[in-house]
């Protein structure tokens, strides 16, 4: 699967510049012919990241056709030019003009008509007569325009350009069972899709059952640069990306988390670093301390309850206790009987309290765990118990059921005397 894979991903031609090079230079001009004479002309280089993605970069705003100068910083390694955009506004006829001269990579001559044609794209993806792309040497020409004959007369509106080499090749596709019988096709067959804001060639290179995360069961997974690569060069359209998951081996976790920490404008979250400081600080603030507090409270109502319980047991079973003091039985055969009828209950009690509290977790905790769009996750949340803390919690509450009735025994021992007095009397 992964060899149709790479066969069926988009070739998107980019000028190579020189490795290790610093600043990229040039001169541009753009001029819109329209009755406003005073529409500013902004361009863009656009350049292709190693992980698939695009940067814009500005170069300035022309107008009337003057030049402007511009020095942009390159990354380090070999930077690859995707392309320009350029962005202007105007009525429903218009012609934009945009020229690019002398531009140069740390001085160097940068060869624009090496590496292929050019053309001039709008968001529309469709050719436009007299739109055209040429590059000669360091050299790059476009022409622009527009005839919205329907649109004429409503004004000025937004014009998004970009000057870019084709691309080729179709975006690869995995997708679901439900979604191969909706879209009616085969693994291996080619159709047009609107994917990432526009209508784009893909290729249906396989199937899997399910994807995780937030999806529905007919569900289609796109390779994400060719993807990109297919919607720039075709409309001139950046998408940027608002989230990765990454999963990587355990030795290798802190070599991925140092290296994505060093990547401009990311943000990481590590799972792993955020267990370690809830376990670190199990007391919390916020909601985890409410839960805390919560479970604390619960932790000694129980044992408040059983002390009162055991108490008032033995308070009704005293003339009983004292029955059997007097036919022989010693305090400390009594205390052990009555231990251990009330440790038997309460460790009745303390497993099926477990039981049941396991059950209606895995019971209520997949139904309340849902994507920010009210679904169900896939996969579906797993029940992950954390066996030391529950089973010393249920030990504490047995204990102290057990050191309750030693307590009430003990108190009983001194007044039995009494008991059996009384009951002489009666």
């Amino acid at each position: 699967m992964f060899a149709q894979v790479d066969r069926a991903r988009v070739d998107a031609p980019h000028t190579v510049l020189p490795a290790g090079a610093r600043q990229l230079t040039g001169q541009f001009t753009g001029s819109v012919t329209t009755t406003d004479s005073a529409v500013a002309v902004r361009a863009f280089a656009v350049f292709a990241e190693p992980a698939g993605t695009h940067r814009r970069v500005p170069l300035g705003a022309s107008r009337d056709g003057r030049p402007v100068d511009f020095t942009v910083d390159l990354p380090g390694g070999a930077a690859r030019l995707a392309g320009f955009t350029v962005e202007t506004t105007g009525p429903a006829t218009l012609v934009v003009d945009w020229r690019l001269r002398d531009l140069r990579a740390d001085g160097r001559p940068v060869d624009l008509a090496g590496d292929g044609p050019w053309h001039t794209v709008d968001h529309s993806g469709t050719p436009r007569d007299g739109t055209t792309a040429t590059a000669t040497g360091d050299t790059l020409t476009a022409r622009y325009v527009r005839d919205d004959g329907p649109y004429r007369g409503r004004g000025n509106s937004a014009v998004h350009l970009a000057v870019t080499r084709p691309a080729v090749g179709r975006v690869p596709l995995l997708v679901t069972p439900q979604a191969l019988a909706a879209l009616r096709l085969d693994v291996g067959d080619d159709t047009r899709l609107f994917l990432g804001a526009a209508e784009v060639d893909v290729r249906v290179v396989g199937t899997v059952d399910a994807f995780p995360g937030d999806t529905a069961a007919a569900t289609v997974f796109a390779d994400l640069p060719s993807l990109r690569d297919r919607i720039f060069h075709d409309r001139g359209l950046t998408r940027d990306v608002r989230e990765w998951w990454l999963s990587v081996p355990a030795d290798r976790h802190d070599e991925a988390v140092t290296a994505a920490a060093a990547l401009p404008g990311v943000t990481v979250l590590d799972r792993q670093a955020v267990t370690r400081d809830l376990a670190a600080d199990p007391f919390g603030v916020g909601a985890r301390g409410a839960l805390f507090a919560a479970a604390l409270g619960a932790a000694l109502l129980a044992a408040v309850g059983i002390a009162v319980d055991v108490s008032a047991t033995a308070r009704r079973r005293a003339t009983e206790l004292a029955v059997l003091r007097t036919l022989g039985a010693t305090h400390r055969t009594v205390t052990r009987s009555l231990v251990t009828e009330q440790a038997f209950l309460a460790g009745t009690g303390v497993a099926v309290g477990v039981a049941v509290g396991i059950a209606v977790a895995a019971t209520m905790a997949p139904l309340v765990i849902l994507t920010p769009s009210a679904d169900r996750p896939t996969p579906p949340p797993t029940l992950l118990i954390d066996w030391p803390p529950l089973l010393a919690t249920a030990a504490g509450v047995l204990l102290v059921a057990v050191a309750a009735t030693v307590a009430a025994a003990r108190r009983r021992g001194r007044t039995e005397a009494g008991h059996l007095r009384g009951g002489e009397d009666r």
